[in-house]
């Protein structure tokens, strides 16, 4: 990704289908940049927040990942700011991971639901060992089954940052209450002295 150095409002940026960013981090003093908005896009979508990814600013190269994205609050869709984090082979990369549940349909199939309580995690990692999901396959998983982050597998080089006993999904049988049917009252239940 080629980036210009920028002075221009970000307002003024917007207009020319710009988008508005900084650059900082290793042996870097933060510097404004501006990029158009289709290579911003084509590169995030290729390398998320969780890769590091070579740009050039004035011809001078940097490896970077992109740090945190600022949104239209009327169109979350639209990327209005951009953080890139410069980074050097030594250093370490500290984002939250998706976790993606596969086999959820084996278990819907049963009659069972998958409830997930926790969507990401909080993960640190070699600068250029990039991922893009945790994926836990629980395809196997039975009624009143859970899912902790304790027992996801990750590779070698993630350190997991989250609590260990946190629960991650569980597995139940839906729960129906049945409703009142109509004209019948509540029945008294006596009390105990």
């Amino acid at each position: 990704m080629k980036l210009m150095k920028r002075d221009e409002k970000a307002g003024a940026l917007r207009k020319q289908d710009m988008i508005p960013g900084v650059v900082y981090g290793h042996g870097i003093d933060a510097i404004s940049v501006k990029v158009p908005r289709k290579e911003f896009v084509k590169s995030y979508e290729k390398f998320r927040q969780t890769k590091t990814f070579n740009c050039e600013i004035d011809q001078s190269p940097h490896q970077v990942y992109i740090k945190d994205v600022q949104r239209d609050v009327l169109n979350p869709e639209k990327i209005t700011h951009f953080d890139l984090l410069k980074v050097s082979a030594s250093d370490k990369i500290h984002t939250r991971l998706p976790i993606v549940l596969l086999g959820r349909e084996n278990i819907e199939r049963q009659g069972l639901i998958v409830q997930q309580s926790l969507n990401d995690i909080d993960v640190k990692y070699q600068v250029g060992k990039g991922l893009e999901s945790i994926e836990v396959d629980i395809a196997d998983f039975k009624d009143g089954d859970t899912l902790k982050v304790s027992d996801i597998k990750v590779p070698d080089y993630v350190d997991v940052l989250e609590d260990m006993d946190m629960l991650v999904a569980s597995i139940a049988h839906p729960r129906v209450e049945a409703e009142p049917v109509e004209g019948e009252e509540a029945a008294e239940v006596p009390l105990v002295e």
